[in-house]
């Protein structure tokens, strides 16, 4: 047990290196989506609906998996803040709870706007 608090200390990071990484992550699904925004209709015989249907699988199993993540994570640091009464610690779980809700309610709801003409190419 001793050595899992070590590791965690060792690991922690700043919100500075977690809002950097973030970014990276962002930065790498749009580019991603632009990869499959410019050059598969140009290279490939692809229709513009297949096209809408790539991008909705790929922001659906991202937005899907992250909120999965986060409602797991959530719930157990709100298991464990209970355990130690810690009422802030529950906020932030309870908040991160409802963070991965919402990423799957909006990954439902983007799903269903992306529309196949967004993706002609002339």
């Amino acid at each position: 047990m001793e050595s899992l608090k070590t590791l965690t200390k060792a690991v922690k990071l700043t919100k500075r290196e977690k809002v950097e990484m973030a970014m990276i992550a962002l930065t790498g699904v749009i580019l991603t989506c632009l990869f499959f925004y410019v050059y598969t209709p140009a290279y490939a015989a692809i229709s513009e609906q297949d096209m809408a249907d790539i991008v909705k699988t790929i922001v659906k199993v991202i937005c899907y998996i992250v909120g999965a993540l986060f409602i797991i994570v959530g719930a157990v640091k709100f298991a464990i803040s209970h355990a130690n009464d810690d009422g802030p610690a529950q906020q932030k779980a309870i908040m991160m709870m409802a963070t991965g809700v919402l990423l799957v309610v909006l990954a439902t709801l983007l799903v269903n706007m992306i529309k196949a003409d967004w993706f002609k190419v002339s």
